[in-house]
């Protein structure tokens, strides 16, 4: 309940080993219903297994779910790159 964001126009957030995507959704909607301005909300959620990836992707089209194999994949270090703030 304690989940709030400030005036920042974007917020983009990674979540390594989402599994089916049910606390990435809980955590982008408690986000969303906190979102009082307008901020741009990015999730990344990415998981080894592509079956759970496929479920995710039922449940959530405002999530972006990615089937990766993050132990060998560069796209977490990317995603946090392009969507640092300096």
């Amino acid at each position: 309940d304690r989940i709030f964001l400030n005036s920042q126009q974007s917020w983009s957030i990674l979540d390594v080993g989402c599994n089916e995507g049910d606390l990435t959704i809980a955590v982008y909607d408690k986000l969303q219903a906190r979102n009082t301005e307008n901020t741009i909300i990015n999730f990344l959620a990415v998981d080894m297994d592509n079956e759970l990836i496929q479920r995710a992707k039922i449940k959530s089209s405002n999530i972006t779910f990615e089937f990766e194999d993050y132990l060998q994949s560069d796209l977490p270090s990317k995603y946090l790159k392009e969507h640092t703030i300096e």
